[in-house]
């Protein structure tokens, strides 16, 4: 896969990710969670725009 490709995939998946936390919330835990993921979003799919990145990171 190019690295081209990796970053395609990454940015849709960050936009699935956006969907997700962005849905209506029900519960507690689960708002904290959303709302953790949407902190990082831009950090979750770092491996896959930047594959020389050090997987530990």
């Amino acid at each position: 896969m190019t690295v081209y490709g990796m970053k395609m995939i990454a940015g849709s998946l960050a936009m699935h990710m956006w969907k997700l936390v962005r849905c209506p919330k029900t519960l507690a835990a689960k708002e904290r969670f959303e709302e953790f993921l949407e902190e990082h979003l831009d950090n979750l799919f770092t491996l896959l725009r930047f594959p020389s990145a050090d997987a530990t990171n």
